[in-house]
């Protein structure tokens, strides 16, 4: 195992190490190695896991799925994140929902990284973790049971967990999660079971952008639901930051 990568893993490793030591990881370790190579890949090389060192094991609270990467050269390593205040189909409609659902105005400085989420415990994900330039969807082959594995070992190792997954994949993926594990471990009712998980999924952003707004992720209502979950909730709108 390469010794930068457990360190960016930080306290994920002892959780994830079962993945990241199989003969699987390994093939796709060589075959990512070839598809940077050989092409554009999205995100760089080195921010790959970067989801995982921003968000580490013991401070997670809420998981945020989507397909994957951006495919023009924006993406960062976390789900739906730009840099420079870059603004995305998905992340404008995301910052609208935030505006819908809290009646208030998103901060003008808000800071598109996401990395304010990260750090708050919402780990940002795709369902795969790169992608090839200008083509959609092309890596998920390569990726395939390898995001899901992660799923099934947070919910082994964790509890209270907000699941959320945004898009088809994203959700086939967490429901095929829920439906094979042998214990009923997310429930609809979290407030009746303090240790149960909470699944939440809708259609992706994006696909408000091709529908008239109409595709169903508008009005889904995710980020009061996971903070009426939460202990303690997540300031999602950055106030805090825009406040200081």
């Amino acid at each position: 195992m390469n010794e930068n990568l457990k360190r960016q893993l930080g306290d994920w490793w002892p959780v994830l190490k079962p993945i990241f030591n199989s003969q699987k990881f390994m093939a796709l370790r060589e075959a990512l190695k070839q598809e940077y190579s050989s092409g554009h890949v999205y995100p760089s090389a080195d921010n790959v896991f970067r989801a995982f060192e921003l968000t580490q094991f013991h401070n997670l609270k809420v998981v945020i799925l989507g397909q994957d990467p951006y495919h023009n050269g924006i993406a960062t390593g976390l789900a739906f994140a730009t840099n420079n205040g870059r603004m995305s189909p998905s992340l404008r409609n995301i910052l609208k929902e935030l505006h819908d659902s809290y009646g208030c105005d998103v901060p003008a400085d808000f800071d598109t990284s996401l990395e304010h989420w990260a750090k708050e415990g919402v780990l940002l994900i795709n369902t795969s973790l790169t992608v090839r330039e200008k083509q959609p969807n092309s890596h998920k082959k390569l990726w395939d049971g390898f995001t899901e594995q992660v799923i099934k070992l947070i919910i082994a190792n964790h509890k209270n967990i907000v699941f959320v997954g945004w898009g088809k994949d994203a959700a086939n993926l967490l429901s095929n999660c829920y439906v094979k594990h042998k214990e009923p471990i997310m429930s609809l009712f979290p407030e009746e079971c303090e240790t149960s998980h909470y699944l939440l999924t809708a259609p992706h952003p994006a696909a408000e952008a091709y529908s008239g707004g109409k595709a169903g992720f508008f009005g889904c209502d995710h980020f009061p639901k996971i903070n009426q979950y939460l202990k303690k909730p997540i300031d999602f709108l950055c106030l805090a930051e825009s406040v200081e």
